[in-house]
């Protein structure tokens, strides 16, 4: 059995330090951390695009019509009156579909792709130079 010296063992682990070749050893792995944020791009991606999709859904469901309307006011309201309240029905309608997008959307989601976008671009660059 022969011993490693301390200066041999030391240009061993340089020359492997060199080629760059440490994730080939077995039992050294490394966190491919671009990988890992494209995935996260990815994941946050497609939880925007499902969140649009249901307030997209939501939105065709709970339109309000002329019968909501007509339920709402009654029978006795017609003519301009029932007309002016369905539009103002429609507007807050409106209003209320806006501020649960930006909430959802707007508020949540976007700011966590935009860091995970300006995460990736930058260790692109850092690993660019």
């Amino acid at each position: 059995m022969s011993s490693v010296t301390e200066s041999e063992a030391v240009a061993a682990a340089d020359r492997i330090a060199r080629k760059g070749s440490a994730s080939q050893q077995p039992g050294v792995t490394e966190i491919p951390y671009t990988r890992l944020g494209f995935r996260i791009f990815g994941a946050i991606l497609v939880l925007a695009a499902l969140m649009t999709i249901i307030v997209g859904v939501f939105a065709v469901i709970t339109y309000p019509t002329a019968a909501d309307a007509h339920a709402v006011l009654g029978t006795t309201v017609t003519g301009p009156v029932a007309l002016n309240d369905w539009r103002d029905m429609q507007t807050e309608w409106v209003d209320q579909l806006t501020t649960l997008a930006q909430f959802l959307i707007f508020g949540s989601v976007l700011p966590l792709l935009a860091t995970v976008v300006g995460y990736l671009l930058g260790e692109r660059r850092s690993s660019g130079s």
